[in-house]
């Protein structure tokens, strides 16, 4: 059987057909002696066409885009495909498992270590195996977050910037083609390891996307990521269109990351009130959240007010809040020939 570092596998990439699997990750330690994490993956083929990567899990308590890749393998049969969809609905299983961000194994941010590796741990190891066996066979892909237990977005599609122009703009394409109420364009320098600007330095147009967050499910949500994952698709020739495919269910706007001050950082620690939600406006100064004290519980709380004028991209879900913590992020609106005229 095949390996990368810890990770054994035997399904095959290649054929037509589809086939259900599990990669298998061996790990031992205090809690996990001499244990193998199932990952599960799925492969679609049938005749020529682009290969597309779609992954979930990314963070193991982000839970629309592993629901959605879920139903989609369920629904689609091999005579669906006009290509080869290579599926990863919970990639990082072990944190999925635990229902946390970040792996409880070693502690690793599968969404910083990018391009991974075989010898360094079962987080490096998943990374490695999609950048080193999966992505040198695709043509596109997606990665699709939400906001997790801590935050919420509003429903988006990030594109990142990357130097190679042509992937850019196939990657600009995708982002049109998901149709997602708001399309962030964002450097993607501050995600270093980042499994988007991975893609993209191997020649794979790559997006993700932020889809609401919370505790719970939002319908709204996993009827945006249902029907734009269906859009790229269908975009890219691989599924045939649905009959409303690509038309947007609003009119979408376009943001940016470029000027500083982007988020709102607490120095202080409480309990967060909030006067704005995600989606709206704000303009520099505006007070948008209250800190309750917690310690000194009978000093005056701390106003917070926006860094910068625009549009609130996120904002912190739990109201408990410690010094550092990230209260929201605040982005500028553009217009869709901005993002038109970035990639030429």
């Amino acid at each position: 059987m095949p390996n990368y570092g810890p990770i054994e596998y035997d399904i095959d990439l290649e054929s037509p057909g589809k086939r259900v699997d599990s990669l298998r990750l061996t790990h031992s330690d205090n809690t996990n002696a001499f244990s193998v994490i199932p990952i599960p993956i799925a492969v679609i083929a049938n005749g020529s066409g682009p290969t597309v990567l779609l992954a979930a899990g990314n963070h193991g308590n982000e839970y629309e885009g592993q629901v959605i890749l879920r139903e989609l393998v369920r629904e689609l049969s091999a005579h669906d495909v006009q290509g080869r969809l290579i599926v990863l609905p919970s990639m990082n299983m072990p944190a999925v498992r635990a229902d946390v961000r970040v792996s409880p194994l070693d502690g690793g941010n599968l969404n910083r270590v990018f391009p991974g590796a075989a010898d360094r741990g079962p987080t490096d190891a998943i990374a490695g195996f999609v950048a080193n066996v999966l992505l040198p066979l695709c043509d596109a892909g997606i990665d699709i977050h939400t906001g997790g237990n801590m935050g919420t977005f509003v429903p988006l599609v990030f594109l990142c910037r990357c130097d190679d122009r042509a992937v850019f703009q196939k990657s600009a394409e995708l982002a049109f083609a998901f149709a997602a109420p708001w399309t962030y364009l964002v450097t993607g320098i501050e995600d270093e390891g980042g499994f988007d600007p991975c893609s993209q330095t191997q020649g794979v147009a790559f997006i993700s996307t932020e889809l609401g967050g919370g505790w719970r499910l939002g319908h709204e949500t996993l009827s945006i990521g249902r029907r734009g994952v269906r859009n790229m698709l269908a975009h890219l020739g691989v599924v045939k269109a649905a009959g409303d495919a690509g038309v947007p269910l609003v009119t979408p706007r376009y943001l940016t990351n470029s000027g500083s001050n982007s988020n709102l950082v607490s120095h202080s620690a409480g309990f967060l009130e909030t006067y704005f939600e995600p989606g709206m406006c704000v303009n520099t100064g505006d007070v948008v959240a209250t800190v309750h004290p917690i310690e000194n519980g009978f000093d005056p709380p701390t106003i917070l007010t926006a860094p910068r004028g625009g549009v609130i991209v996120s904002q912190r879900t739990t109201a408990h809040l410690r010094h550092g913590d990230i209260v929201m992020n605040i982005a500028g609106e553009i217009a869709q020939s901005d993002i038109t005229a970035a990639v030429s």
